[in-house]
């Protein structure tokens, strides 16, 4: 008879773990950016858009800092500079505040597609040390009666498709056109913005604003 034949097999080897990588902790859970970290400014008096355009903005030449691009249009190609950048956005600052009258405190809001004027306008309303509450254009107008309500908006940039929907909210609308380029739009359809813009004003006060 012949004897059984026992076979003994070894169980599979385990599948190592791998490590966690360098920028993970699996003790906390937090990713980390595996790019350098930012040295934040120190200065807890220094606002937002003085640090931004104190800055050098390029990783190549410094010496083409004014001539790099801040912002560009994507649907036109149209590039604002750094240096064109500041001298806008102290130019239209000085325009609302001339204009309208805006001063620190005031809250704004903007009810714009994505365009060149958004970050203009941002910029232009923090700088004069204004509260910034967006809407999104395609909001309802209940939606944006709340947010106007609650936020006690007195000033609305809005875009002509949305003039409607903050003509009966008891604002300010300032009707902003989609072209950038303000010599080929009709003055009369945006009186307001276009002298805000184009009025030549050079200057305004610069409010005490802390980070």
């Amino acid at each position: 008879m012949a004897a059984a034949t026992h076979l003994h097999t070894s169980p599979n080897p385990k599948t190592p773990t791998p490590s966690p990588p360098l920028w993970f902790s699996p003790l906390t859970g937090i990713y980390t950016s595996k790019h350098p970290s930012l040295h934040l400014p120190t200065d807890p008096n220094l606002d937002a858009v003085s640090a931004l355009f104190s800055h050098i903005h390029t990783i190549h030449d410094p010496a083409s800092s004014a001539s790099a691009a801040a912002f560009v249009d994507s649907s036109t190609g149209f590039t604002i500079a750094y240096a064109e950048l500041q001298i806008t956005v102290r130019s239209i600052a000085a325009g609302i505040h001339h204009d309208l009258g805006l001063r620190q405190g005031d809250v704004v809001t903007l009810v714009l597609p994505n365009s060149l004027y958004f970050p203009l306008l941002f910029l232009s309303l923090i700088s004069l040390g204004a509260v910034v509450t967006t809407i999104n254009p395609s909001s309802t107008l209940g939606e944006i009666k709340k947010q106007v309500s609650e936020c006690n908006v007195s000033v609305a940039f809005t875009s002509p498709e949305s003039v409607e929907k903050l003509a009966s909210l008891g604002v300010t609308v300032i009707r902003v056109p989609e072209s950038f380029d303000l010599d080929s739009i009709r003055i009369e359809n945006y009186p307001k913005f276009y002298s805000i813009v184009k009025g030549g004003f050079e200057s305004a006060p610069r409010p005490f604003v802390k980070q």
